[in-house]
């Protein structure tokens, strides 16, 4: 018999009174095993009317009346009429049985009917969620069978309306769970106990190497120049955002520099031990109802800590305050493209040596207000290239003070010009014009289409061009819009030969644009020895630009160890000539990205501080709203009217 139980039914491998009968199989074991397995799949046997008939009259039930069977109710039920509810009921009827070892229960006094009752009944809210039934429809019946070894609880559930119910591993597991908390709640306040004691004596260790580490990070400086580069562009790429500046606001592509900064932030080894010690103290209580730990999730995905992210974020939008606006943006300014580019109807003798006045070069210095001069001229005469030029210089305030209405009156007219050019002779030097004015909203709205349209155009005009003659502008004009993919995808390994014939040819843009490249190049080999020599050239020779790139890319650190000294040696050439931009960062950032590490440093260290609290010297009773609604519905099963104890509740609250 019990060799076909076991074929039939392989779960009742998993029973306690098989684990018996294999320990030791008895005549008496066999037959406690066989019982049991037939009780388990009685449906298999007999009709349910039978069932219930059965688990309330059987042997060794205990009785509670005239039968062993009862449910939350007071009043002593009616077994036929029970019997024939639950055998026509036209849903789903689940059939738990709930076993002990007799030890246990003679020890934790479930040897009786009546404290099954009242666990059951008291439980009956978490059962009937476990079981996805509405508390109002669940309905449960139940019988206490005082078996030799093992003392069991049979019970038949259902719901009332015959549509809601299902039952998973998780319900199931949720419903053990429930009941061993309930049944075993001495044994456990005792291990409660012993894993406080282990866990306070932890937590005072843990405190105090914490406190240590606090007090290391608010005190000591972080030296990390990948986040300074990531709180630099976050802080450049916030500045023009409007709307909240807040994680949960930004898009996934700046998430995802914040989340570069605060996992740089976990490789310090003072926020890593402080982490650790932080995991341990929390996995400490996880052990006391929990079996396995959940995988610790790194510094970036945890929520207790999400508010460094936003702390993150408001260091970067404070230091993007000193960031010199379009400092990022102005690349192309500040190499020149613009200006070098050149058409044969337009790049007049005067606007030749307007430019020669504007730029200046090793013999002479720039002359902006004879400049000027030439620039009107030649802007009245209706040269296109002239009003860009007024628009810049108005615009960035060259020699005098800046003026956005009247650059922007002059980008309008250059524009205009550019566009009539255009319809009468079709030129790549004119439609890169037209692009960039479109790009960037310069006498006229931004228009990111068109300024594409206008590019490859020109992109194309100028490969045109270099097939018929070798010219190094032209050269270096190809790889600069290689380099900053304009008119085409960027590419700077197809950039770097063309840069290089141009500053081989001694193109001075070019040999800046090549420093540059084989400096911060992402996708070739960079030559950090030739990119030194290329700019510090160019910026000894006294062009400004290079000096403000050597400046920042010494502040910075940026590819090179940063130099404060050198940083500020070359930011101030370049201010002196008046580089607005190297000024705004003498003036403002010296320093700002130095301290934005180590600030970002000290928060971690309050936010660490918040996060592991002392243990409190007394018991706090708070009692949320979800508890106090579960409560009420114990109260309900169990008897209670909906209003009993409210005034008790609010005066413990």
């Amino acid at each position: 018999m019990v060799q076909q139980l076991l074929r039939d039914f392989p779960s009742c491998r998993d029973l306690f009174e098989y684990e018996d009968y294999q320990a030791a199989p008895t005549r008496g074991n066999a037959s406690e095993f066989i019982t049991r397995a037939i009780e388990d799949h009685y449906e298999s046997f007999a009709k349910r009317e039978n069932y219930v008939d059965y688990i309330a009259n059987r042997p060794h039930v205990q009785k509670l009346g005239a039968h062993g069977l009862f449910n939350g109710g007071q009043k002593p039920l009616v077994l036929s009429q029970v019997a024939d509810e639950v055998a026509h009921h036209p849903g789903v009827v689940w059939l738990p049985i709930i076993s002990l070892r007799r030890e246990d229960a003679a020890r934790l006094n479930y040897d009786n009917a009546q404290n099954w009752k009242e666990l059951i009944t008291r439980s009956a809210p978490e059962i009937s969620k476990a079981m996805g039934i509405p508390l109002n429809q669940f309905r449960w019946y139940a019988a206490f069978h005082d078996e030799g070894h093992h003392p069991h609880l049979h019970m038949v559930c259902y719901s009332a309306d015959a549509k809601s119910g299902f039952l998973t591993r998780q319900g199931i597991a949720d419903i053990k769970s429930m009941l061993a908390k309930e049944i075993f709640q001495q044994d456990l306040i005792a291990i409660y106990q012993r894993q406080t004691q282990r866990r306070d004596e932890l937590t005072k260790e843990a405190g105090k190497t914490m406190e240590q580490l606090i007090t290391e990070m608010q005190t000591g400086s972080l030296d990390d120049q990948r986040i300074e580069q990531l709180m630099t562009e976050l802080a450049q790429r916030l500045r023009g955002r409007s709307g909240k500046k807040q994680y949960g606001y930004l898009p996934p592509a700046l998430k995802s520099i914040v989340d570069k900064i605060v996992t740089e932030l976990e490789k310090d080894p003072r926020i890593s031990a402080a982490y650790d010690l932080w995991y341990r103290e929390r996995e400490e209580v996880l052990r006391t109802y929990k079996d396995d730990l959940p995988q610790r999730l790194p510094l970036a995905k945890q929520k207790e800590f999400k508010h460094i992210k936003n702390i993150v974020i408001k260091e970067a939008v404070r230091l993007g305050e000193l960031v010199p606006p379009g400092v990022k943006d102005r690349t192309e300014l500040v190499s020149g493209p613009a200006d070098d580019a050149r058409s044969n109807t337009l790049w007049s003798r005067r606007y030749r040596a307007a430019r020669q006045l504007l730029y200046g070069d090793e013999s002479s210095p720039p002359d902006l207000d004879a400049a000027l001069g030439l620039l009107l001229e030649e802007a009245n005469a209706g040269n296109p290239l002239a009003m860009a030029n007024l628009g810049r210089i108005y615009a960035d305030g060259l020699g005098r003070n800046a003026d956005p209405e009247q650059a922007q009156e002059w980008y309008t007219k250059a524009l205009t010009a550019f566009l009539e050019a255009e319809k009468v002779q079709p030129d790549p030097y004119t439609q890169y014009r037209i692009g960039k004015l479109y790009r960037d909203g310069l006498g006229c709205a931004a228009d990111a289409d068109r300024a594409e349209w206008y590019f490859r155009q020109a992109f194309t005009g100028f490969q045109v061009l270099a097939q018929r003659a070798q010219d190094d502008k032209l050269q270096y004009r190809i790889g600069w819009m290689l380099l900053h993919g304009v008119g085409t995808d960027p590419d700077e390994a197809a950039a770097l030969p063309w840069l290089g014939k141009s500053a081989d040819c001694g193109n001075t843009f070019a040999k800046y644009a090549l420093g540059k490249l084989l400096l911060c190049g992402e996708t070739i080999p960079r030559n950090v020895d030739r990119a030194l020599e290329l700019l510090i050239e160019f910026a000894e020779a006294g062009n400004q630009y290079a000096q403000y790139t050597l400046g920042k890319a010494y502040l910075l650190g940026q590819d090179i160890p940063q130099d404060q000294t050198e940083a500020v040696h070359w930011l101030k050439l370049s201010a002196d000539q008046g580089n607005q931009y190297a000024q705004y960062f003498l003036d403002r950032f010296y320093g700002s990205i130095f301290s934005s590490a180590t600030t970002l440093l000290y928060h971690m260290g309050n936010i660490f501080r918040e996060q592991r609290q002392p243990p409190s010297s007394g018991m706090q009773v708070a009692v949320d709203s979800k508890l106090k609604q579960r409560i009420r519905e114990k109260k309900i099963a169990m008897g209670h009217k909906p209003d009993d104890h409210v005034d008790q509740e609010q005066q413990m609250q």
